[in-house]
């Protein structure tokens, strides 16, 4: 028995769509890529439209009555997949846009939340008792999920996930304009933010919506993102504080990261460039750091490999508007 979570599903998917994307043209697509999306629905609860963290090949369950530990960050990604698979027309738009409606019903109405800042618990469960921390970054991934599914979609979903995106509070996430600290969960009982994250890493996607619901750029989450993630018109990227983020270099390689010890994943990348439009449009993360991050994982790494489909795979980018 293997058991696959999310996370992992994650890069299968992306290889999954490299493959669809040079054989696009043809409209036919790969056994490989269309059983690839019948395992990833295979995380979606048919009752809720949730998706689940793991699944168990191939004995099981699939993500139903049986096995329901929704992740919240997951259900983000499975409405992306959603958008996907009716791009592809490997599902009808109406059947897309249906599955989608019921996800963002489900979650709005029922998923656990602080009542004080709006921001969900990482995992649920059928009967919506919260699993886990109430984070930040999970709820952000869930959000801009929502959010490329209501782009693409239009109609009701666009209206859902616009609710969804305003419905949290995502300024008190961050300390202050002038400090690197975004907080990863919340006190569901206090409202009381905790944690120390600091840039770079995936928390960029926290900055970055919390930056998009603001009214202009005086405000301390506008500040904080152009000092600590903006590479707009920057081709040494972010500016920063002098400390991070933090350039480090890999035998020549220049990547970013959020110490001076470690290097991050090559997943952080992946879900701010596929989940943020600012991302994919800043000269230096997409022509610049991006690039060096498939060279050094080109390599030293053959499974970072996938690293590649962030400059080649279309498709999401068609979805991104």
């Amino acid at each position: 028995m293997v058991a696959i979570a999310m996370a992992n599903f994650y890069l299968y998917l992306y290889l999954m769509l490299l493959i669809a994307t040079v054989s696009s043209s043809k409209v036919k697509y790969s056994k490989m890529f269309t059983d690839s999306m019948a395992g990833w629905t295979s995380f979606r609860d048919p009752n809720t439209g949730l998706w689940c963290d793991t699944v168990r090949f191939p004995e099981g369950p699939v993500c139903g009555e049986m096995n329901n530990r929704y992740s919240s960050a997951g259900t983000g990604m499975g409405l992306v997949s959603d958008a996907i698979q009716a791009e592809l027309k490997l599902i009808s738009t109406a059947k897309g846009e249906q599955r989608a409606i019921q996800t963002l019903e489900h979650v709005l109405k029922s998923w656990p939340r602080d009542s004080h800042t709006g921001f969900l618990a990482h995992f649920t469960d059928a009967s919506f008792t919260p699993l886990s921390e109430y984070s930040t970054i999970d709820t952000a991934e869930l959000v801009l999920g929502a959010n490329l599914a209501g782009n693409y979609f239009g109609g009701k979903v666009l209206v859902l996930a616009t609710r969804l995106l305003t419905s949290v509070t995502w300024e008190t996430a961050i300390e202050s304009a002038s400090s690197p600290t975004i907080y990863p969960v919340v006190n569901a009982t206090t409202g009381e933010m905790s944690g120390n994250i600091r840039p770079y890493n995936e928390y960029y996607l926290v900055a970055y919506v919390a930056k998009l619901t603001t009214k202009n750029n005086a405000t301390k989450a506008a500040k904080y993102f152009q000092i600590y993630y903006d590479a707009t018109n920057r081709p040494q990227g972010p500016v920063g504080d002098g400390m991070r983020p933090v350039h480090k270099d890999y035998w020549g390689y220049n990547l970013l990261t959020d110490n001076n010890n470690t290097f991050m994943s090559s997943f952080i990348p992946q879900f701010c460039y596929y989940l943020s439009k600012e991302f994919h449009q800043s000269e230096y993360y997409t022509e610049t750091m991006l690039p060096q991050w498939y060279l050094e994982s080109h390599c030293c790494c053959f499974g970072c490999l996938v690293s590649l489909l962030l400059l080649l795979v279309v498709v999401v980018l068609m979805l991104l508007f």
